[in-house]
């Protein structure tokens, strides 16, 4: 019998769990119908295509993830990331698009599944918070941008920016009055039912639970009533309201059509590359959140194998990619999800809409799905993180201002890549410019601080130098200079002691660099040692030829190599040298 991790969550399933995953499956179900659909419309894609990713990967996903509470579908910023490579790919042809959508799902599941085989997780790490957090952000206002056009009843002619100019500056006669009414209502009644809803009930006696439970139902019910409403109104004051339109009878029946067609792998690389990644992180950062509330764990591993097979799913299926979406997990959380039986629950439940519903979809307005979208991406907007950024990390504030921009401006693709290349230049430029301090011992201690920062005692002719960085080839230049520039630069110093207590690791160069230092105090009768050197960095050092090698004296620690120095004079309170 093949054991699929979903048998480790129901290892003591009973009533009551089954009962708790049949209340939280049936919620997400409701909450995701009208996302799926819209995020389905935001890709460029029919609206149909958010059920189908909706069904078979996330039944394939809670089967296989070690998660037990994510929700995986159709999530905002990837279906944006679709919506600008099917423009590149497929133009205007609407079955070229449709055969990109399941070529990326496929090849997106093809590079995590290759990833996990080898473990590849860490290559995710090349992108850094504040870099990912800025392109989320970039995303979900670009995101907001392009449902402005559905919230207000206008057309979008070419891109986005262009359109928005257009829109403003021709007097809002392309506007339809209704809609944007409609629009406006109900983005104050979405914002009212978020914590003023949970605040009202929870003050009137309702559970918290069961409050934020009632305030996640709300994007259901107004799209209901919306659709409700265009079919009472259509002819009289809601005429002219776009809708979705009727979707095709019977499950799956554009499939024959979105066969991937592999002759578009070339040109679906690089975006099939970016949307895997950010799949991956959204994923497992939203598993690992909601696990540590309950004191669970994920393994890294089988997220990227389960969300990679999904993908694989949704290419069968014919669908666009999918991910673990951050609402929809919060709200399978929050209805109090216990396993993944809940999302074959969900599975089931939007199959059953898929099935029957429609007939429903032909009143449904664009509008309320363009609301749901603003209210659910805006939460993506890390205006928090931007502003603690600021206060405490400059730089890493700017790589995030730039990554956003640069998706606001430029697209999803440029503005991470940039954001990639940023962040690495900031960190090529901040490990060359390493921390390095001349410290002293404090008092009749064994602790050696900066003698800038602490009051220390130092001994005349002896230079201590902690170098807090590991050495390699990006700053092996800076540290020679900075030691030779300070013990030159003194006429009292007779030996130079580097501590190596923060070196974990030396690089060819530093080798090379710190043999020419060697030969450079030895020119000037200055004794070149070592003290605390880690046993890598030890075996590093010993491994080079006999002419590299540097024949120093290496101390187990800074005081023994500030105890066997015998000074000319007592010991002096110190500031920088006696």
């Amino acid at each position: 019998m093949i054991r699929l991790p979903i048998n480790n969550q129901l290892a003591g399933y009973n009533r009551k769990v089954a009962l708790d995953d049949l209340l939280a499956g049936s919620i997400t179900a409701v909450l995701l119908v009208p996302q799926a659909i819209a995020y389905a419309l935001l890709a460029g894609l029919p609206a149909e295509y958010g059920l189908y990713a909706s069904v078979l990967p996330v039944a394939i996903y809670a089967l296989l993830g070690s998660s037990h509470t994510l929700s995986v579908g159709p999530v905002a910023v990837a279906a944006l990331m679709v919506n600008e490579a099917l423009k590149d790919y497929a133009g205007s042809d609407t079955v070229l698009q449709l055969e990109g959508a399941a070529l990326l799902s496929a090849i997106v599941g093809l590079m995590l599944l290759a990833l996990s085989a080898i473990r590849g997780g860490a290559v995710v790490r090349f992108i850094s918070r504040p870099v990912l957090s800025g392109f989320v952000s970039g995303a979900a206002l670009l995101i907001i941008l392009s449902q402005v056009f559905a919230l207000v009843g206008a057309s979008k002619s070419s891109g986005i920016w262009a359109s928005l100019f257009s829109l403003f500056s021709d007097s809002g006669s392309a506007i339809h009055m209704p809609t944007a009414l409609m629009g406006f209502l109900l983005i104050v009644t979405l914002i009212l039912g978020r914590k003023p809803l949970v605040m009202m009930l929870t003050k009137r006696g309702v559970s918290a639970q069961v409050a934020t439970v009632i305030s996640r139902l709300v994007p259901a019910f107004l799209t209901l009533l919306s659709a409700f409403m265009v079919f009472q109104f259509s002819g009289a004051w809601l005429a002219g309201v776009r809708t979705v339109g009727e979707l095709p009878s019977g499950f799956f029946s554009t499939l024959p059509r979105a066969i991937p067609d592999w002759s578009g792998f070339s040109a679906l690389i690089v975006p099939a590359a970016m949307i895997a990644t950010i799949a991956y992180v959204e994923s497992i950062s939203v598993a690992k959140s909601l696990a540590s509330r309950r004191g669970q764990r994920v393994s890294p591993d089988a997220e990227m194998r389960a969300i990679g097979t999904a993908n694989l799913a949704a290419s069968v299926v014919g669908t666009m990619p999918v991910a673990g979406g951050f609402s929809r997990s919060v709200v399978n959380f929050d209805a109090g999800a216990k396993t993944q039986m809940a999302g074959l629950i969900t599975a089931f439940l939007v199959a059953l809409a898929a099935f029957g519903l429609g007939d429903f979809f032909i009143w449904l307005p664009n509008v309320v799905l363009a609301a749901i979208i603003i209210i659910a991406v805006w939460q993506l907007v890390e205006w928090k993180e931007l502003r603690q950024l600021w206060a405490s990390a400059r730089v890493d504030a700017w790589c995030f201002i730039a990554t956003a921009i640069g998706v606001l401006v430029f697209g999803v693709e440029v503005g991470l890549l940039g954001g990639v290349v940023l962040s690495m230049a900031h960190f090529l430029i901040s490990s060359s410019k390493p921390h390095i301090a001349v410290v002293g011992r404090v008092g009749r201690t064994e602790h050696f601080r900066n003698i800038e920062r602490y009051q220390v005692h130092t001994k005349r002719g002896l230079l201590m130098i902690r170098i807090d960085e590991n050495l390699v080839f990006t700053n092996a230049e800076a540290v020679e200079q900075y030691v030779l520039k300070t013990a030159l630069g003194n006429i009292d110093v007779t030996k130079v002691v580097l501590v190596m207590s923060s070196v974990s690791r030396v690089d060819a160069t530093a080798v090379h660099m710190l043999s020419s230092l060697y030969k450079a105090l030895q020119l000037a009768n200055i004794e070149l040692a070592f003290a605390e050197v880690k046993g890598p960095v030890q075996d590093t050092l010993s491994r080079f030829s006999e002419e590299q090698r540097l024949h120093c004296i290496t101390y187990l620690s800074a005081n023994d190599a500030f105890e066997s120095y015998i000074e000319a004079s007592t010991f002096c309170d110190a500031m920088p040298q006696c």
